[in-house]
């Protein structure tokens, strides 16, 4: 679980909880971002796509393309926007496990998903 003095923190400075997922990605901890993120929205921290982005990057970099398109469903279901970034890192995740097909997918989905550029 995540500690209430971190969420209190990360709630004053956002930018806070995206050190912490970053250090989590880079010690290639999916599973631990993803818990992160659920303990933000629980705790009522404003999540932003770069908090997903960073997520996402830990699922690419652990070869984890399930978990990272599970990431980027639920930027949407937040009423988030995905990014170029988040669907450029999700395309890496699954050509680093060979999922071609669903790598072509996302790619012909990027204007749809990815309206706004970064």
């Amino acid at each position: 679980t995540c500690a209430p003095s971190d969420l209190e923190s990360w709630s004053r400075d956002p930018k806070l909880a995206t050190v912490a997922l970053t250090l989590l990605a880079k010690h290639g901890l999916p599973d631990l971002s993803l818990h992160v993120l659920s303990c933000m929205r629980q705790g009522l921290v404003r999540c932003n796509a770069v908090h997903y982005n960073v997520a996402i990057s830990a699922c690419s970099k652990s070869c984890k393309w399930q978990l990272a398109a599970c990431a980027t469903s639920t930027i949407r279901a937040v009423a988030l926007s995905p990014t170029t970034i988040t669907c450029s890192t999700l395309i890496s995740s699954c050509e680093k496990s060979s999922q071609w097909n669903f790598a072509t997918r996302i790619l012909g989905e990027m204007p749809e998903l990815c309206p706004t550029p970064n």
